[in-house]
């Protein structure tokens, strides 16, 4: 991974961005291709030979990658370092990732774990997860919150716009049930 811009002006993200990402630390990366990412996701997002996309042929742009690129800066935490916190933490996979990559329940079902390795350099943003409200009301544009209760967000996450099918092949596709 190399870091193209170092801590971004969180105020100059897109508003959609500027939620999504706690204000600390946003770099601008890039990935080399081969490397791996994952999602803890829903059963229609991919087969295990292709990923879904949506109505403008895009992938999904949120990820977590499988492992540490060994950068100085940027800390990116592997799937093994997830699944050992979220033993210690004493909830299972989905209910950590949920929890600290603030995945509201109507945004996504994670049912299933899609592994990808990247066809060519990709260019994106990485950063902290933002706190989320429990559910999202995308219809009529507002949160709906539960007593207040929120997802605290917390993991890294990486954020690649506008990958297609053909900058991404699909290495695992499973149930976590």
């Amino acid at each position: 991974m190399i870091v193209i811009e170092r801590q971004l002006d969180h105020n100059t993200l897109a508003a959609d961005l500027r939620g999504a990402f706690k204000p600390d630390v946003v770099h601008r990366v890039e990935f080399q291709a081969g490397l791996s990412l994952y999602k803890v996701t829903e059963s229609g997002a991919a087969t295990p030979q292709e990923i879904a996309v949506d109505a403008l042929g895009r992938v999904t742009p949120w990820w977590v990658t499988l492992r540490d690129p060994q950068n100085e800066t940027v800390s990116i935490r592997g799937v093994a370092d997830v699944v050992e916190s979220a033993g210690r933490a004493g909830a299972g996979l989905k209910r950590y990732l949920r929890t600290r990559g603030a995945v509201c329940h109507d945004w996504n079902l994670m049912t299933h774990v899609l592994v990808i390795a990247l066809r060519r350099r990709v260019i994106g943003l990485m950063g902290t997860c933002s706190g989320q409200p429990l559910f999202h009301d995308r219809v009529k544009g507002r949160a709906k919150t539960v007593d207040n209760v929120r997802f605290i967000g917390g993991e890294q996450q990486f954020y690649p716009p506008g990958l297609r099918v053909a900058d991404v092949r699909v290495i695992r596709f499973g149930s976590l049930a």
